[in-house]
């Protein structure tokens, strides 16, 4: 059953204790922290295509040059093997870039759920320390 607008109740502030706020601190973050890093690996997996297309085109004119014959499954290789790297590399730079921009979000977090920085810090220290 709905509260009516003019039902005392209706009136009262949403209070959360310092536990919800922290839980929740927590879970902004983690929903963050995913989502930058799936941008960044998605952008790698898209713009991975171009060296992919460029590692397939010269291995088969590598093999062109030197056996005047060319063999799909060493093509092949060399591409995903280029795709792989890009994908490799940028998983790597999404682990860099949220360390780096962690302290800012945490303090961002901190302000708008009024606790404390260093609460959330631990939280985040165990977070990178699973990344490794």
């Amino acid at each position: 059953m709905a509260l009516a607008m003019d039902h005392p109740f209706r009136e009262m502030d949403d209070v959360l204790g310092e536990s919800e706020r922290e839980a929740e601190a927590i879970r902004a973050y983690g929903r963050w922290r995913l989502r930058l890093r799936t941008w960044i690996v998605a952008s790698f997996v898209i713009g991975g295509l171009v060296p992919m297309g460029l590692a397939y085109y010269g291995a088969l004119q590598l093999q062109f040059s030197i056996n005047g014959y060319a063999l799909l499954y060493i093509n092949a290789l060399a591409a995903i093997g280029a795709w792989l790297a890009m994908i490799g590399i940028g998983a790597f730079l999404s682990k860099r870039i949220v360390r780096a921009r962690s302290a800012a979000k945490l303090a961002e977090l901190s302000k708008g759920y009024e606790i404390a920085v260093a609460t959330l810090a631990e939280t985040v220290d165990m977070a990178n320390n699973l990344d490794r």
